[in-house]
């Protein structure tokens, strides 16, 4: 598997918008919300189920910019997809 950053200089169409986008996966996220905090387009919400609260990634705003990867501090638990 290759870091972040090598999938974010690849995943670019000919326009140089970013195909990548990221989901969560839920059995491994701790729920920590740091990727909502620091994510500008305000991509990242909390699902309210219980009994903890997780968080998904909102596939229409998300642009695939990377700013939560460096962030999370659950390995894998955001997951790298390209846009169809």
């Amino acid at each position: 598997m290759r870091s972040w950053p090598y999938a974010l200089a690849r995943m670019n169409d000919e326009d140089g918008q970013s195909r990548m986008k990221l989901r969560i996966d839920t059995s491994i996220c701790n729920a920590c919300g740091l990727c909502r905090e620091v994510c500008p387009e305000g991509a990242v919400r909390p699902t309210l189920l219980e009994p903890r609260h997780f968080y998904e990634i909102q596939p229409e705003k998300c642009t695939g910019c990377g700013e939560c990867l460096p962030y999370c501090p659950a390995p894998g638990a955001l997951v790298e997809y390209v846009a169809a």
